[in-house]
């Protein structure tokens, strides 16, 4: 049996620029998908920046949010897109919070939190309008859907968001 270098030679330097080159294709193809969601999540009003990195087997998607009048909708908008490519992620959003901000969300973040567990949020309306009716902020909002209480704080040029997760409990049914 004749032992033919050249004939080796050949097979793995083709099978090396094959690899090569499906590397490199997989790598432009998740480059464009990844611009392609950073470029959606940038249009959608109030995001001034996104980072999208992979961490711990997710997407860890960072929002830098500009002050918009409503944030449950643009951090839902955020969601829509994230969640349409990507089966695991995590959204942080930077806000522009100050020390003043920070002090007025622990004054009433008992409370969200209370209600995110027990889903008393007629209790936490009033008590967070009786801890803030003092206070010296241009607005405040709190929003509630099925899976989030969204907490937002406007003072000046300054803004608190916060997202708190609703313990949502599921009746135990047996039968």
């Amino acid at each position: 049996m004749d032992f033919d270098i050249n004939k080796y030679k050949k097979f793995f330097l083709s099978f090396a620029l094959t690899f090569l080159l499906l590397a490199g294709i997989f790598k432009l193809y998740q480059d464009a998908y990844y611009n392609q969601t950073v470029k959606k999540v940038k249009q959608i009003p109030g995001v001034l920046n996104v980072v999208i990195k992979k961490s711990d087997g997710e997407q860890m998607v960072i929002v830098k949010a500009g002050k918009v009048s409503n944030f449950n909708i643009m951090y839902k908008s955020v969601q829509e897109v994230i969640k349409s490519r990507y089966k695991k992620y995590n959204i942080k959003v930077m806000d522009n919070r100050d020390g003043y901000l920070d002090d007025v969300y622990y004054r009433i973040h008992f409370a969200v939190y209370e209600a995110a567990a027990n889903n008393d949020f007629v209790s936490m309306k009033l008590t967070i309008d009786k801890l803030l009716a003092n206070i010296d902020l241009d607005s405040y909002k709190i929003f509630v859907d099925d899976n989030n209480v969204y907490v937002q704080l406007i003072k000046g040029d300054k803004y608190l968001y916060e997202v708190v997760p609703r313990h949502i409990q599921k009746p135990d049914v047996t039968l």
